[in-house]
């Protein structure tokens, strides 16, 4: 695991499927669901990620 990566629990908008595709890519996808307001990622992304996760 990279250093300076966080966890996050979040639930993306459907319509942002770039930034599920960017956690695939950059961090560690612990558990996904889809829910009926987007897709819940469960995992460890770096910080930089995770401030634009924490803005939704």
């Amino acid at each position: 695991m990279p250093r300076g990566d966080v966890p996050v629990d979040v639930v993306i908008p459907y319509e942002r499927g770039d930034l599920v595709a960017r956690i695939h890519t950059e961090g560690q996808v612990q558990s996904t669901e889809h829910l009926a307001d987007g897709t819940r990622v469960v995992g460890r992304v770096p910080r930089a990620l995770a401030a634009v996760l924490t803005a939704l």
